[in-house]
């Protein structure tokens, strides 16, 4: 990282359409082509050596795809065509979504809180206006501590 981050690369610089092209050609470039394209064979590829059995199965492939292509907040240089304001101008995962057409749920997960939490579309009243949060505040670290046990010695033979 340089000190006079996000501007130390501009006299490189070069008028580009879309965002995210700062580090473009590099591999795992943040540009929405690049993330994209990456996803596409990454799914093919691990489709056809390992395809999901089951909605679980297929649940934790799309997490690790979508981990794959997580933005980090200040890792694209920021947009000086939006308004200011730093989250305004930077480009990062917001929130990701998983959704499960057969069982008619909705995953969702925000930045700071990783941990999917489920809506069941089944028991939503579409009757009325609901809203839920994306973002609880919380990074939802769960001490394990405690959980810890002794590990058994393997039998000599």
């Amino acid at each position: 990282m340089n000190p006079s981050f996000p501007r130390q690369n501009e006299f490189l610089g070069v008028e580009t359409i879309g965002h995210g092209y700062n580090l473009a050609g590099l591999p795992g470039d943040s540009s929405p082509p690049s993330r994209f394209v990456q996803l596409f064979y990454l799914r093919g590829y691990a489709s056809r050596f390992s395809a999901p059995k089951t909605t679980e199965d297929g649940m934790v492939l799309a997490a690790g795809l979508l981990n794959r292509v997580f933005i980090p907040l200040g890792d694209v240089a920021p947009d000086r065509t939006l308004p200011a304001g730093i989250l305004a101008n930077y480009d990062y995962t917001q929130w990701a979504a998983l959704k499960l057409p057969a069982e008619k749920g909705l995953l969702i997960r925000g930045y700071r809180n990783l941990r999917w939490r489920q809506i069941d579309l089944n028991k939503v009243d579409f009757t009325c206006t609901l809203v839920w949060p994306v973002e609880d505040g919380t990074l939802d670290v769960e001490d394990i501590t405690a959980q810890g046990e002794d590990e058994e010695p393997e039998a000599v033979v």
